[in-house]
C-alpha cells in the first residue's frame, strides 16, 4: 500500500511518498528546503471544485458579478464568497486589499504610483485615495522585509 501525501509532515516524518510499513526521519536539510520553498497552502472549495493553491500561484483575487475570481499562474477559478473573507483567509500571506474589489499578491506587483498599481503582467489597478496610503505603507514594509530575508544569491535572482 503506497500514501501519497505532498509536502506533509507527520511527527517528524517526511510523507512525500511513503509505504505502510516505512517513514523516512526528517531530516534539518529536508526542513529548510520545505521552509525555502514555501509549502503554505491554502484550499478552497471552489465552483470547478476544491482545489489546494500555494498562495505564490495566486496572482489576485477579483470580486465579478457576486462571485469572486482567483487569477492564478494556470488558469482562473471562481468561488461564491466575500472579499472580506478572502481577506481573513489569506492573511499574512502577503497579500494586500488595494480596492473594494482587488486582494492582490504583493509578489505580483510592479509598482504603485499616483494612485495606481502596475502588476508584473502589466495589469494596470485603480488604488483608491482612502486606501493609497496604507497599500504604499504594507507595500513598502513586504519589500522590506524581502530584502532583509534575501542572500545575495536570491537578490541577484530576483534582478
Amino acid at each position: 500500500m503506497v500514501v501519497w501525501c505532498r509536502g506533509a509532515c507527520l511527527n517528524g516524518y517526511v510523507a512525500d511518498m511513503i509505504s505502510s510499513d516505512t517513514c523516512e526521519p526528517e531530516t534539518d536539510e529536508r526542513k529548510i528546503r520545505h521552509e525555502e520553498v514555501g509549502m503554505r497552502q491554502v484550499t478552497f472549495t471552489f465552483v470547478e471544485g476544491e482545489t489546494t493553491l500555494q498562495p505564490e500561484e495566486i496572482l489576485y483575487i477579483e470580486t465579478s458579478r457576486h462571485k469572486n475570481i482567483f487569477h492564478t499562474t494556470s488558469r482562473t477559478y471562481s468561488i461564491y464568497r466575500k472579499m472580506d473573507e478572502l481577506e481573513t483567509a489569506m492573511e499574512g500571506l502577503d497579500f494586500v486589499r488595494c480596492h473594494q474589489s482587488f486582494l492582490v499578491n504583493m509578489r505580483y506587483i510592479r509598482r504603485i504610483s499616483s494612485y495606481v498599481m502596475t502588476l508584473t503582467t502589466g495589469q494596470e489597478l485603480s488604488v483608491p485615495k482612502a486606501r493609497y496610503r496604507e497599500v504604499k505603507q504594507r507595500y513598502g514594509e513586504y519589500l522590506a522585509q524581502r530584502s532583509e530575508n534575501s542572500t545575495p544569491e536570491t537578490a541577484a535572482a530576483d534582478l
